[in-house]
């Protein structure tokens, strides 16, 4: 369980730094420990599920899960563009879509807002799970 929790962050502390980085090879070291962790998520998710699911309600959980997981992939086809182009106003209109410190500069793109929007969800979702599981569970007697 515990595990569970540590990949789920550790995906959104890494989907972070592959956006934050301009380097590209550091951004492809992020994207792949993200997908390292995004994986463990996946099969520790589904093992967690089989686990603490009655058997009688196993097929709809994992229905329901799997309707979910299809919906979110659609949903975020559909919203992520016009996401983007929303931090692109946005970062036009606060920032002129660059942020400049002394000679450091950082390109802000919409797409690396709507990324790091992603990962702070990624990392609440992390700070949820760990909540639930810390939540004492009733045993049946």
């Amino acid at each position: 369980e515990h595990t569970f929790v540590a990949s789920v962050f550790g995906s959104g502390i890494c989907l972070l730094f592959a956006v934050t980085s301009s380097d590209t090879f550091l951004t492809l070291a992020g994207v792949f420990a993200m997908g390292i962790c995004a994986g463990s998520v996946y099969v520790l998710g589904f093992t967690l599920l089989h686990e603490n699911v009655e058997e009688q309600l196993r097929g709809r959980v994992f229905s329901a899960l799997y309707t979910l997981v299809r919906f979110c992939l659609l949903l975020s086809i559909t919203v992520g563009g016009f996401l983007s182009d929303g931090f692109n106003w946005l970062f036009d209109v606060l920032f002129d879509n660059e942020v400049t410190v002394g000679s450091w500069a950082m390109a802000l793109p919409g797409v690396r807002g709507a990324l790091w929007m992603a990962s702070s969800f990624m990392l609440i979702a992390s700070v949820l799970a760990w909540i639930s599981l810390r939540v004492p569970q009733k045993k049946p007697s």
